[in-house]
């Protein structure tokens, strides 16, 4: 039996394959390509590998599941209070993976399941649009409010509630304009009164 640990990064990924004994068979970096893996791992013969759980780390576990290699996904944390380093290089951790899992020790991790990644993006995905659904909705609102805007939720205006008193004062008193029970309105009374006082003006300077 080999042993496999791999230091997993975007677009590359560094690779140490260890023997029973322990001996360092190959190491070394591969670029993130099905085909480059296959090279790296040809003529080995059976093989265990270990990945640390990532963002991107279980594009390398489905090929690995693909090629028919056993794969173990280790939980960060538990590798790093296990083994800890004080020079951090990929070969590095790299080789501690794969001594791990010759010795068993990787702190490992549930492996999920194609079909359980494909359902869990999509309800993050549908998650992250609601959330933003509702910031729109919740701003809209407010926008709403401070502009005296009906608030859908309640079945009245900003207005009216915030307004509506005020207004009706304004109301009685003639200053909006609107006739009164007399016929008659504040703003009409003082447009005459303003006529009236210039007449009288015109008036007073013919006299002289």
């Amino acid at each position: 039996m080999n042993y496999v640990g791999i230091d997993h990064h975007r677009q590359y990924s560094h690779i140490t394959l260890l023997d029973e004994k322990g001996k360092v068979v190959k190491s070394g970096r591969v670029a993130n390509l099905r085909r480059e893996l296959e090279k790296f791992l040809q003529g080995i013969g059976k093989i265990k590998a270990v990945i640390e759980a990532g963002r991107s780390s279980y594009t390398m576990v489905d090929v690995l599941d693909d090629l028919g290699i056993e794969t173990t996904v280790a939980h960060p944390k538990g590798v790093k209070m296990i083994a800890k380093a004080r020079v951090k290089t990929d070969q590095r951790d790299s080789y501690k993976l794969a001594h791990l899992l010759r010795t068993g020790y990787i702190p490992e991790v549930y492996k999920r399941t194609r079909e359980n990644r494909s359902s869990q993006r999509v309800l993050r995905q549908r998650a992250f649009y609601v959330g933003k659904q509702t910031s729109v909705k919740n701003r809209l609102r407010a926008l709403l409010a401070q502009q005296g805007g009906r608030d859908t939720r309640r079945g009245r205006s900003g207005r009216e509630s915030f307004h509506g008193e005020g207004d009706e004062r304004a109301e009685e008193s003639g200053f909006t304009g609107e006739r009164g029970k007399d016929g008659g309105g504040a703003s009409e009374d003082l447009s005459s009164s303003g006529g009236a006082h210039q007449r009288d003006k015109r008036f007073s300077r013919g006299v002289v």
